[in-house]
């Protein structure tokens, strides 16, 4: 009943408000899902119903697009053909299985993120609701920061129980985690309310180049200076966390992006802005260098000697020996278990874990959406200033995709197909503009 109350009070909101404020909310929202669904879980509220809260509002988003008279759905007639052939060679690879239980959380994973996509570059954006719900974001990234910090120096055991971090606690006050992943050299990794720590780690990192693009687009430029200051705090905060994740995959995103929007976008960074950057950076490696096993961990990571680090290789190998056995496609979620609950195939790279359901054949469709998707931020960036936050997604996303599995995650799949749709969305281009007019 609990549940059922909580998706019925989450739905009416995203019914009532415009798709302005909808999708902001959607973007605020998300850092707290899991939370919520372990939570539900943990003390036997439900938790399953919960789990599709998500596709209800995309499912919602897409019909105030298709009816509302202020909103045409805009998209590149090549794009759109080439993702409604992907969903339809999906759905044959779902409908191949002999359990379709399997196949449910890809399924979702594919054909939700697209019409996502289509939801984010569609909105018809307006600049004064824009700067009012903006704040939300800002104010939910902040929250799942600080909770960072909690899990990790105050509510430790609570929140990993609660989370399904910690299995047990032996009678010597050892705790056993339920994954490998919840330490790393005998430090227990931040993950706050996220999930894991690589998922954790992930989020931030695309949550903070959302912030970084903000901060240095047009946008930027006309708030004041106390504003600045607050999300200079957010993006240090934000860093400082990521680090404490020690997610690999979430720093090269997140130095990645910042590189991409520097060299291809020609991001305005003011000396006094990098100056505070490079000092916040200066802190927190003092900090970090005070702590020996952090040390040793990020050197050990860099030279290939830490374990997950240096068996990353062979993983891959191995993948791609299973590809080649079959490399149409063995059906959707044959990564995760065949039926009777053993592991068929899996290996930490979400693109050979995808590239072994799919096929090369679908495979290479999705990559046919990713360089369209691309091309089209790259020629947007005149007129959008999200375009260089998209194209950098896109980027970094294929590329993490080969070295890491939580690229298709909760809650980064959603938020990297939602970014590179407002990478593309041909609307942001009228606020970048009337933000000009600001700056004049």
């Amino acid at each position: 009943m609990v549940e059922l109350i909580l998706i019925s009070f989450l739905l009416i909101i995203f019914l009532k408000v415009d798709i302005n404020k909808g999708t902001i909310l959607f973007i605020a929202f998300l850092p707290f899902h899991a939370f919520i669904k372990r939570f539900l879980e943990f003390f036997h509220l439900g938790g399953s119903l919960f789990s599709f809260w998500k596709e209800a509002v995309i499912i919602i988003f897409i019909v105030k697009l298709l009816f509302s008279n202020n909103l045409t759905i805009r998209l590149n007639k090549k794009l759109l053909g080439i993702m409604v052939l992907f969903i339809g060679y999906v759905l044959y690879f779902f409908l191949i299985l002999p359990d379709f239980k399997n196949g449910l959380g890809p399924l979702r994973n594919h054909i939700f993120t697209i019409l996502l996509f289509i939801v984010f570059a569609n909105a018809k954006y307006a600049l004064n609701k824009v700067e009012k719900y903006i704040k939300y974001v800002f104010i939910s990234f902040f929250i799942s920061y600080i909770l960072g910090f909690v899990q990790l120096f105050w509510l430790k055991i609570p929140l990993g129980f609660l989370m399904g971090r910690i299995e047990v606690i032996d009678p010597s006050g050892h705790i056993i985690y339920t994954t490998n992943s919840a330490t790393i050299h005998n430090f227990e990794r931040m993950a706050g309310i996220i999930g894991g720590p690589n998922d954790f780690g992930l989020f931030i990192a695309i949550s903070l180049l959302f912030v970084f693009a903000i901060r240095f687009s047009q946008y930027g430029n006309i708030i004041n200076s106390r504003a600045r200051l607050k999300l200079y705090i957010l993006f240090l905060l934000g860093v400082v966390s990521l680090f404490f994740s020690f997610s690999r995959a979430g720093l090269a995103i997140l130095f990645g992006g910042i590189v991409i929007m520097s060299y291809f976008f020609k991001v305005k960074i003011s000396k006094k802005a990098m100056s505070s950057i490079l000092t916040a950076f200066t802190i927190l490696i003092l900090i970090i260098a005070i702590n020996a096993n952090i040390v040793e961990l990020l050197t050990n990571t860099f030279t290939g000697k830490e374990a997950s680090s240096s068996d990353r290789i062979n993983n891959i190998e191995a993948g791609f020996s299973g590809i080649l056995k079959n490399p149409f496609g063995n059906g959707l979620g044959s990564t995760t278990n065949n039926g009777d609950g053993k592991v068929e195939f899996f290996v930490e790279s979400a693109s050979i874990n995808m590239i072994y359901e799919i096929g090369i054949i679908g495979y290479f469709l999705l990559l046919s959406i990713y360089a369209s998707i691309a091309l089209k931020a790259y020629c947007s960036n005149k007129y959008n200033p999200m375009s260089s936050l998209g194209f950098s997604i896109v980027i970094l996303t294929f590329l993490a995709s080969y070295l890491s599995v939580n690229t298709y995650g909760m809650p980064y799949v959603l938020y990297s197909w939602a970014f590179m749709g407002l990478g593309v969305n041909p609307w942001i281009g009228s606020i970048s503009k009337q933000l000009m007019h600001y700056n004049t």
